[in-house]
């Protein structure tokens, strides 16, 4: 245990204030307030992911467009209609060269 003598007796008052935190406390608690705000930023992090995933969950899904075309061309071809020409036209000018 470390003595401290009375001011008191030598006649000074008591000092009321908290001494500062020495650099040697500083040192160790530097890497610990380093690890904590790392730690609570990764915990922000994580829920904000987890958020996303649960609302993706929530969400739904359309069918895609070539699940749409195959299912399309399906009914065409139930139908018994021929399917849609897909050759271009010739252009009205088209003999003039």
């Amino acid at each position: 245990m470390l003595y401290v003598p009375n001011n008191n007796l030598l006649g000074k008052e008591t000092a009321q204030e908290p001494k500062p935190i020495g650099k040697v406390a500083k040192a160790f608690i530097a890497p610990i307030r380093a690890d904590r705000a790392c730690a609570e930023a990764m915990g922000k992090c994580v829920s904000k992911a987890i958020g996303a995933v649960d609302r993706l969950k929530s969400i739904e899904r359309k069918p895609s467009i070539k699940d749409t075309l195959e299912q399309h061309n399906r009914e065409i071809a139930e139908a018994g209609r021929d399917a849609p020409d897909r050759s271009r036209p010739v252009p009205a000018h088209g003999d003039r060269a």
